[in-house]
C-alpha cells in the first residue's frame, strides 16, 4: 500500500509540472530582434517564429523590431512594438501581461476563455472583448488607448479606477493620477503589421 501511494504522488507531480510547461500561446509573426527568456533561465535566446510560449516567460523586443503573438485557446493576439518587455502569467482563471516597458495592441477575443488583464507598477487595465493599445515607459506614465469595447484602467497608487471606451485616451501615474479624455489619432501608435505590409520590397540589383 505505501508503494502505490507513493507511486500516485509522483505521477501527480508530473503531472503539475507537465500543466506549468503547457504551450500557451506561439510567435507567429516577427522582425528584427526578438528574444525569449523561460522562468528557469536567467538569459534570453533568440526567437523564431512559431516559437512556443509558456506561463512565465518573457518577451523582449529590440529597436526597429516587431513581433505578434496569438494565444492557442481563444485566438486572442498581441501585436508588440520595438523596444517592449514583458512577462506572461497564466492561472486557471486569469491570463496577464506584466510589462515593464513598451507599446502593445492587444486584440481580446469576445468568447475568451480567461480574463485579461494588463498590469504595470503603477496599473491594472482588466478588459472583456475589445482590442486595445497599452503604452508604457519607464518612468511611471502609462497611456492606454481604447479601439474597440471598454476597458476598467485601475491605479494602484490612488486606487481608482476609470472606464476607458473607443476613441479616448486613459492615463495613470506613479502619482496616483488617472483620468480619461478624447484620444488624439495622432498619438495612437500605428499598426506595426500594417507598418510592414506597407513597406516596399526591395529593388532586386540588375544581373
Amino acid at each position: 500500500m505505501p508503494r502505490r501511494v507513493s507511486i500516485f504522488f509522483l505521477c501527480f507531480g508530473l503531472a503539475g509540472q507537465l500543466s506549468a510547461q503547457e504551450t500557451i500561446a506561439r510567435v507567429t509573426k516577427m522582425r528584427g530582434d526578438i528574444r525569449l527568456k523561460n522562468l528557469n533561465k536567467a538569459t534570453f535566446s533568440p526567437a523564431k517564429p512559431g516559437a512556443p510560449i509558456i506561463s512565465g516567460d518573457v518577451i523582449n523586443v529590440g529597436k526597429e523590431s516587431f513581433c505578434m503573438v496569438i494565444f492557442l485557446d481563444d485566438k486572442s493576439v498581441l501585436k508588440i512594438r520595438e523596444d517592449t518587455q514583458f512577462q506572461f502569467i497564466d492561472t486557471e482563471n486569469t491570463r496577464t501581461l506584466g510589462i515593464e516597458f513598451g507599446k502593445i495592441l492587444s486584440d481580446v477575443k469576445k468568447d475568451k476563455k480567461k480574463d485579461f488583464r494588463i498590469e504595470t507598477p503603477v496599473s491594472v487595465a482588466s478588459v472583456k472583448g475589445t482590442q486595445f493599445w497599452s503604452v508604457i515607459n519607464r518612468m511611471g506614465f502609462d497611456k492606454f488607448y481604447g479601439l474597440e469595447g471598454m476597458v476598467d484602467v485601475f491605479n494602484a497608487v490612488s486606487g481608482q479606477s476609470v472606464a476607458l471606451g473607443p476613441g479616448e485616451m486613459t492615463l495613470s501615474t506613479a502619482t496616483g493620477q488617472v483620468l480619461t479624455s478624447p484620444a488624439d489619432p495622432e498619438e495612437v501608435p500605428e499598426d506595426p503589421e500594417e507598418e510592414i505590409e506597407q513597406e516596399p520590397e526591395p529593388e532586386e540589383e540588375p544581373q
